[in-house]
């Protein structure tokens, strides 16, 4: 039986004697039924089965990296970016006779775009990662020297990808990728591209070789294997900690631009010269927005002495901005705004209810927190701590009117559906 979805001049999907219907992107097929099959396959079917399983196998373990990568080029095709990427690859970068079928890592693309790639790029083993140097060209238009790095280590052995999509911009010339200890001795293959900030625009992916770490040094902080082991989160927590984070470029929390939700709401915030405060900052997306926004007084505040360099100097010509490098739960000052982005789940969990106290401590007679928090549990020990609304509430309660606490529909796409947007206004 099938459905004739458009009237009878529509596609349709099911069975309809020997042929079968179904729509796919917006656009209807007929194919003759499937028959089982008796006869086995050709030479010709063995060696493009082999190809396939061979692209899959590559493809596959890195689906959200050439998603983005191939994005562009599958748009208005009846085609997936994952599909668009299978395909270039059958193309270009598969080698071999069957069965010794495999791919050619220097000719396999994962982005495709018109960026043009910096200098001399080289990828080397160093510590617990891989590091990746460049030299961007001062020719090069503003918007291409503003991009960011991705970057991408294939583990050949196991058929793992470990990928970053937003580090580095190419003005700075370097950048790191953090590994886990299962790819000591194992031989990897780096690639590395560049994504600009509207996050559509990408270079053609870069293969920088294959190498093998032949020693890989783990963070050698003592940390308990207790996960609910109060002393190992506050260790998580610590100045120490984030560090190391910051010093290795093992910044997997960063987005890579302000959070598009966050900017709406600061869109309609009617008081330009409103004190404001962002906690534990990172990259100050949020700040570069306001900046550019007309907002004119403005408090950053990061426990990462190397964090503070950083956004220093990405704002040494903007006096309305004041960074600090300090312990937020030490600080004092009044604000009219707490803005919320990744760091409420960056702190202890048992630390939670004493920042509810802080930020409430720190806003003026009608202040406010807004942001945004995680509506999920993570199965690895935090951070990222995550939680849900049920659990938040009980700690804000006591200080602040719960104006919303809602699923976040304006999510980026990596975290649509576990954040929840908030609005904290605090009680007189």
């Amino acid at each position: 039986m099938a459905r004739i979805n458009n009237g009878i001049l529509g596609g349709f999907n099911g069975n309809l004697g020997p042929v079968e219907g179904y729509v796919r992107y917006g656009v209807a097929y007929v194919r003759s039924k499937k028959r089982k099959r008796t006869s086995p396959p050709s030479p010709k079917e063995k060696i493009q089965r082999k190809r396939m399983e061979v692209v899959n196998n590559f493809v596959n373990s890195m689906t959200d990296y050439v998603r983005i990568g191939f994005e562009e080029a599958a748009e208005g095709k009846p085609i997936s970016p994952n599909n668009a990427a299978k395909s270039y690859q059958l193309l270009h970068a598969v080698q071999g006779e069957y069965p010794d079928i495999s791919i050619n890592y220097a000719a396999a693309r994962l982005t495709q775009g018109t960026i043009e790639l910096p200098l001399n790029p080289i990828a080397i083993a160093e510590n617990n990662g891989v590091r990746f140097n460049w030299t961007y060209d001062t020719a090069l238009n503003w918007s291409d020297r503003s991009a960011r790095a991705m970057l991408l280590v294939y583990a050949e052995e196991t058929g793992k990808s470990y990928y970053l999509f937003s580090g580095a911009r190419m003005t700075e010339e370097t950048d790191f990728l953090e590994l886990p200890a299962e790819v000591k001795g194992m031989k990897l293959h780096v690639y590395m591209s560049f994504i600009a900030d509207d996050r559509r625009s990408l270079s053609n992916s870069i293969y920088l070789g294959n190498l093998v770490m032949e020693t890989l040094d783990l963070n050698t902080m003592e940390i308990s294997t207790e996960r609910d082991s109060e002393q190992s989160q506050d260790k998580l927590s610590g100045k120490q900690y984030w560090d190391a984070k910051w010093l290795s470029n093992a910044t997997g929390w960063d987005i890579g631009y302000a959070s598009p939700a966050i900017c709406q709401y600061l869109d309609q915030y009617p008081n330009k010269n409103a004190a404001l405060l962002i906690p534990g900052c990172g990259n100050a997306y949020e700040a570069e927005y306001l900046v550019e926004n007309g907002f004119t007084n403005i408090t950053l505040i990061d426990i990462s002495p190397e964090a503070v360099k950083k956004i220093r100097h990405k704002f040494e010509h903007n006096p309305q901005v004041k960074v600090l490098a300090e312990d937020f739960f030490q600080h004092k000052g009044q604000y009219d705004l707490i803005i919320e982005q990744t760091f409420f789940c960056a702190i202890s969990p048992n630390r939670r209810k004493e920042y509810a106290e802080k930020t409430a401590s720190l806003l003026h007679e009608k202040g406010k927190i807004i942001g945004l928090l995680f509506d999920k549990t993570f199965e690895q020990q935090g951070p990222p701590f995550g939680g849900s609304s049920a659990e938040y509430r009980p700690i804000f309660n006591p200080y602040f009117q719960i104006k919303t606490m809602e699923k976040c529909y304006n999510s980026i796409a990596q975290r649509a559906g576990s954040e929840v947007f908030i609005i904290l206004d605090k009680i007189q």
